[in-house]
Formats: C-alpha cells, sequence, structure tokens
C-alpha cells in the first residue's frame, strides 16, 4: 500500500470500493511516509521534512505538527496516545504525545535507516539499513539477528503470529526471543 501525500479514510468498516474513499482534512502539510493506529479512533503518522501528525477521530481529521528531529521520518508506531515511537535515522520515542522525543538505543550511530520495528512487550525487532536487528529490553540495547546481504534490502517487518516473523525484501524466519534459530 502506498500512503499518499494526503491521508484517506474508508467511510464504511466494510470492504470498501475506491469511491468509498474520502480525502482527511489537516494533511495537506504532511507528505505521510507510515500512519499506525493506537485504537480505533487514535493514530500517528510520520511525515517526510521531519513532522508527525495525530488524529483522534479515526483519520478524519489530523493536527500536523513538528518533531523537531531534522530528518524525513519513515516509520509511526502509536501505543497508545501519549507513547508514540517514529524512526528514520534512529528510533525516537515520546512519552507525552509527540512533544518532546528522545532516542532509544543509540541506533543514529548505525548505517542506514530504521524502516520499520516490531513492538511484542520488551521485545523488539527492527530492519535497518538491511540488517535485522533484535533487543530484548524495549530497544535499549540491540544485537545483529541477520547480517545485510548483497541483494537483500529489508523494509517492513510482519509478524502473523507470536513466534513466527517476516521481513519483505528477502524472507527469514524469528523466533520468539526475536532472535535466528
Amino acid at each position: 500500500m502506498v500512503i499518499a501525500s494526503l491521508l484517506l479514510s474508508i467511510a464504511t468498516p466494510a470492504l470498501a470500493l475506491p469511491a468509498d474513499w474520502i480525502v482527511a482534512q489537516g494533511a495537506a502539510n504532511c507528505s505521510a511516509t507510515d500512519v499506525d493506529f493506537s485504537d480505533s479512533r487514535n493514530g500517528l503518522a510520520s511525515c517526510a521534512l521531519s513532522n508527525a501528525m495525530s488524529t483522534s477521530d479515526g483519520g478524519l481529521t489530523w493536527n500536523v505538527y513538528p518533531t523537531g528531529l531534522q530528518q524525513s521520518l519513515v516509520f509511526a508506531h502509536a501505543s497508545s496516545t501519549n507513547e508514540l515511537y517514529v524512526a528514520r535515522l534512529g528510533l525516537y520515542h515520546s512519552i507525552n504525545g509527540g512533544s518532546t522525543w528522545s532516542e532509544v538505543g543509540a541506533l543514529s550511530n548505525n548505517l542506514g535507516s530504521v524502516r520499520d520495528v516490531h513492538f511484542d512487550g520488551v521485545r523488539r525487532v527492527a530492519v535497518q539499513g538491511g540488517n535485522l536487528l533484535y533487543s530484548l529490553d524495549s530497544g535499549s540495547h540491540w544485537q545483529v539477528g541477520y547480517s545485510a546481504q548483497q541483494g537483500v534490502n529489508f523494509d517492513e517487518l510482519h509478524f502473523p503470529t507470536a513466534t513466527t516473523g517476516f521481513a519483505s525484501g528477502g524472507i527469514y524466519l524469528l523466533t520468539r526471543t526475536g532472535r535466528p534459530p
């Protein structure tokens, strides 16, 4: 799915036809790169040019705000309305709804963009620069679970179960601990 510069919302809960999509209000100042919802009403989107935006009405309207991170963001995760994560050159965490941000685990010291992060309690799995990284302590410390290989460019994670995870750009199975088998 490609997220355009305007976020779109489905008007009905059933599988929608293209005519059922509507333009979200307030998103024009944000070229959205990723979106995540903590519940059916509250969401976060990362934006190019270091902004983020939030919604509290299920995505019908959005509030764009600066993060101060000085980088185009490519990842968004909303744990709750107050606990938010965004990423690009590092992984950043806010506990006050995006008013302030702090880096998690010094990933900005590594090469490559943080493209995706999977959250499972205190366990984390991240894609950065083609590497699959894992953390067992909420991201404070990271280890390489799979080193980047030529021709493999991971950019998205998907965990269909608690014990199986996949990364697009290559297929790699991860165990429950976030470490390769």
